[in-house]
């Protein structure tokens, strides 16, 4: 429900997209024969983003901040929408990965829900009349 949601708030295009296409057919099946999915939602969070055209410069990756209205790593500048500490660091984790990786350092609960609230955050900044998901709170509760 949560992935449906997302997706029908973020993809606005007409034409065909056989990269999209291809992304979510797999990212379904591999879903569908996993035993490892804790963390399968932020991975498909951040793959998407690549395909919404919002992926994060990583050329300044061992930075240890990221500025969500420009999408790159930083040096902290307390602005709003600078965000520093575990929740950037857990992000890099993510970052070029596959789902069968293991992300050892989201291994909480809470350190899933900050990060997807971090995701969340940055999507409404970057597309337009991208809202937050209200299945949002059933998968906190299911998997919370």
């Amino acid at each position: 429900m949560f992935l449906s949601e997302v997706l029908s708030k973020s993809i606005k295009e007409e034409e065909k997209n056989f990269a999209l296409f291809n992304f979510l057919k797999n990212s379904i099946i591999w879903l569908d024969q996993s035993n490892k999915f804790s963390n399968f939602h932020i991975h498909f969070l951040i793959k998407l983003l690549s395909f919404m055209g919002i992926y994060p410069d990583l050329s300044n990756q061992n930075l240890n901040s990221f500025n969500m209205i420009d999408g790159v790593f930083c040096k902290y500048d307390r602005t709003e929408y600078c965000v520093t500490g575990e929740i950037v660091s857990n992000f890099k984790s993510f970052l070029g990965t596959e789902f069968d990786d293991s992300v050892d350092e989201v291994n909480t609960s809470v350190k899933r829900k900050k990060l997807i609230e971090f995701l969340i955050k940055y999507m409404q900044i970057h597309l337009p009349d991208f809202k937050r998901p209200t299945s949002l709170n059933i998968l906190y509760e299911l998997f919370g």
